[in-house]
């Protein structure tokens, strides 16, 4: 279902971009701190997830088909991954297999999370939009009904009508003759 539905635009579009960015962000943080990656203060940490929910908004204005979802994901695993590895001052380097595992798994359990999750969300407003009446039903009149109208034509004696047709407007112009100019 693609187009103007209630999930594609507005509030929906939303919903949609903010649970995808803040799903793939909070999952990325997760995924990095279990692997033993170090975390920095919270503002480096709520950029990324805002940034990749600002990204996923403008997407959200089309349903994403599997792979460009899960492409998605994973660049948005890989730039969290990033921003928290350059904006932590560790001293040991996390291992790099169990690093990398994590993030797999976090991009495998959002994209899971997410296709469910919209499957269910288009399947439901298509069953809505379905047993929706079609059209809507005229509002009642309350007062009087005023439509404006041309007026009536005006009916013309018949004689009008003879004299237009008998006394035609060809020819030369009558002389016109001025009483005070008359000489002789």
């Amino acid at each position: 279902m693609h187009g103007r539905d209630g999930l594609t635009t507005g509030a929906g579009r939303l919903l949609r971009g903010t649970a995808t960015g803040t799903a793939t962000g909070l999952l990325a943080v997760f995924a990095h701190a279990s692997a033993g990656g170090a975390l920095p203060e919270w503002p480096a940490v709520a950029g990324p997830v805002l940034a990749i929910s600002t990204v996923t908004t403008g997407l959200a204005r089309v349903r994403l088909r599997p792979t460009a979802l899960l492409t998605l994901l994973a660049v948005g695993q890989l730039a969290v991954h990033a921003v928290l590895t350059l904006g932590a001052a560790h001293g040991h380097t996390p291992d790099t297999t169990a690093m990398t595992l994590a993030h797999l798994i976090a991009t495998a359990v959002v994209f899971a999370g997410l296709t469910g999750a919209e499957r269910a969300l288009f399947a439901l407003l298509g069953m809505l939009v379905a047993r929706r009446p079609y059209g809507r039903a005229p509002l009642p009149v309350v007062g009087p009904v005023w439509t404006p109208c041309p007026p009536p034509p005006q009916r013309r004696p018949l004689r009008h009508v003879v004299y237009r047709r008998i006394r035609g407007r060809r020819g030369p112009p009558a002389p016109t003759v001025r009483p005070h100019a008359i000489t002789v």
